[in-house]
């Protein structure tokens, strides 16, 4: 067998992996990977905004928005707009996204 079907074999097996355990997280918590991924930097970084979320876990910031806004309706992040300056918008997990996150495998 060449070499560049052999990478295409493994490359394969790791999407097959990541799919796996994919529907594994989504099963056991009802979130996604990418929901579960900025939960957790919202919980590292307590009051991050959006754009930041979106550089840390390297995501398109509207692909972000939509996550946030699922999480929202959720009731597992909040918003808080910044009283000064109304263009900010820093996120925190709620009390029932701690609880969901702590218990995420």
């Amino acid at each position: 067998m060449e070499k560049h079907q052999e990478l295409l074999i493994s490359l394969r097996k790791v999407i097959r992996a990541i799919d796996l355990h994919s529907k594994h997280l989504s099963k056991t918590s009802g979130l996604t990977s990418p929901q579960l991924l900025i939960m957790l930097e919202i919980d590292k970084f307590s009051g991050v905004n959006s754009s930041q979320v979106a550089k840390s876990v390297n995501l398109s910031a509207a692909t972000v928005t939509n996550i946030l806004d699922r999480l929202a309706s959720k009731g597992l992040v909040s918003r808080v707009r910044n009283i000064e300056d109304k263009r900010k918008v820093s996120l925190f997990l709620t009390d029932k996204g701690k609880a969901l996150l702590a218990q995420a495998p």
